[in-house]
């Protein structure tokens, strides 16, 4: 019987960089600038090696596991069921989420494309009905590719991908031509890093730079689909996260260079574009340029909803086989390998999201909560597996994985802060309404079990809240003090032992 089980090692270097370079490319140069200023290099960089450590730890974590939406079940896998949920629906809620948000960065690109479409398609930094009723054709577009499994994704996404590789290379490369001033570096305050050290972390989760780079995790989701897992899922992982950066370096510093000297005179902050590159590209006169980031910005971001969509009901569906979710969502399509009905309710609540996120920005920095939510299992995973499965043999092994692992939970602890109180707060409500929904939905009316699901979680929720009240002090400024910084860390290590040491309280093991 035929099967679309076997795909490539381009296909899956193709997968991670078609996500990272989706909506994130067209926006991220121009917020982490007002972010930081020119200092969003160093931005870019640190989320660079955040994500190639990540990767590098998950390599190793898939010559040990190959399953279907790995990155989704790690707690699964190496703590119980009730801790796995948790990080299982932060990620698919991250996926979920951005399949409408690369749908809103087409449509908002596109507004300016003409200036009477603008005020009928994005007004006063929000969609409008029309521009609504864009991006839900664009998700039904997303889920048509996706309907005859990876196989039709891989195709499309294969061409897609090559076109998204050239335009940001190309962008950058006339635009430092055009117009490059060495001097806009230091313009603002004679500085490179006119806002000081904090903001270059904050650019990295509130910019939009962490939210690129986590395209690299959805790799590992199409695990049991990838001809020769083991081998070519690690490479696969260093390599997209390696040709990104390259990318976004340059097209950043093409960006901070080709600004008029003129409007960085207040500062990076004062910049105001929707539809940056385009817009910029328009100023210095290169028409044919800004026809062909319209043309792109149509493109990039479809080319990663359609992974997304794949990503999220292939999630959808590995956790319903741990019973996380309705049995339901575990009806696998014999021929294409994949389920429909979780295809559906992953595009029927993309689309509902569309309502409560009427710009870019908003879902980006939402979004990222959660992804660094769904990242810190990587390390604590990492470093269990290393010490429940010391003696099984790895095919890739993370040279000094534990000590990077630690450090890693404690940058990626760090960030979390930096998104503030506010979407912090909003993470722990979802988390805790979920986890209820679940607990309620799987153990019915056992009050003891749904205890025993709480005790058996309750490091994670924990962390969950440490972080939003961290979170405030980063608001109020008092995390940059020596004193509060080294209390957040000396908590913040304190945590990871104990979440590394949480219980199973249920009797029977996770089946």
């Amino acid at each position: 019987m035929h099967t679309a089980r076997h795909t490539s090692l381009f296909t899956a270097t193709a997968i991670g960089i078609s996500t990272m370079i989706g909506s994130g490319w067209l926006f991220a140069a121009y917020y982490s600038a007002k972010y930081a200023g020119p200092a969003s290099i160093f931005s870019w960089i640190i989320g660079a090696v955040i994500t190639l450590c990540l990767a590098l730890l998950l390599a190793e974590i898939v010559t040990l596991h190959q399953q279907r939406g790995l990155f989704a079940r790690l707690l699964t896998i190496t703590h119980n069921r009730d801790c796995g949920f948790i990080i299982a629906i932060s990620n698919w809620l991250c996926m979920v989420i951005m399949i409408p948000s690369e749908a809103e960065a087409t449509t908002q690109y596109i507004s300016t494309l003409n200036s009477h479409w603008t005020p009928y398609i994005f007004h006063q930094h929000q969609l409008t009905i029309i521009g609504t009723l864009i991006v839900f054709l664009l998700i039904v577009f997303y889920g048509f590719i996706n309907f005859w499994g990876l196989k039709s994704l891989a195709k499309a996404n294969n061409v897609i991908t090559v076109i998204k590789l050239l335009v940001p290379l190309i962008t950058a490369v006339v635009i430092i031509a055009t117009a490059f001033h060495v001097h806009n570096f230091t313009a603002y305050k004679g500085t490179i890093a006119p806002y000081g050290i904090d903001r270059i972390f904050t650019a990295v989760t509130n910019s939009g730079i962490f939210y690129a780079f986590f395209g690299f995790s959805l790799i590992s989701v199409f695990t049991k689909e990838i001809k020769n897992p083991k081998r070519n899922i690690p490479i696969a992982l260093v390599l997209s996260v390696f040709i990104c950066l390259m990318i976004y370096l340059i097209l950043q510093v093409a960006f901070i260079g080709a600004i008029n000297p003129t409007a960085v005179n207040q500062g990076w902050q004062t910049l105001n574009f929707t539809s940056p590159l385009a817009q910029l590209a328009l100023l210095l006169n290169l028409n044919i340029l800004a026809i062909i980031l319209y043309a792109d910005s149509a493109l990039s971001p479809s080319g990663t909803g359609i992974v997304y969509t794949g990503s999220a009901t292939r999630m959808l569906t590995g956790m319903a086989k741990d019973r996380q979710t309705p049995k339901f969502f575990d009806d696998v399509h014999p021929i294409y390998n994949f389920s429909r009905r979780s295809l559906v309710f992953s595009l029927l609540f993309s689309s509902v999201m569309v309502l409560f996120f009427n710009n870019w920005q908003k879902i980006m920095v939402v979004v990222t909560v959660f992804q660094l939510i769904s990242c810190v299992a990587v390390p604590i995973a990492f470093t269990k597996l290393r010490e429940t499965e010391a003696k099984q043999k790895r095919l890739f092994k993370m040279p000094f994985g534990k000590v990077c692992s630690f450090f890693l939970y404690l940058l990626l602890t760090y960030l979390l802060t930096q998104a503030g109180t506010k979407a912090l707060f909003t993470s722990l409500i979802l988390h805790i309404i979920f986890f209820l929904f679940f607990s309620i939905s799987y153990y019915g009316r056992n009050l003891q079990k749904i205890k025993n699901a709480m005790k058996s979680c309750w490091t994670i929720f924990l962390y969950l809240v440490f972080t939003w009240i961290f979170g405030y002090f980063q608001d109020q400024h008092l995390l940059q003090k020596p004193l509060v910084l080294c209390f957040f860390l000396f908590l913040a290590v304190v945590m990871y032992y104990v979440i590394l040491r949480q219980k199973d309280y249920h009797q029977k093991t996770m089946e």
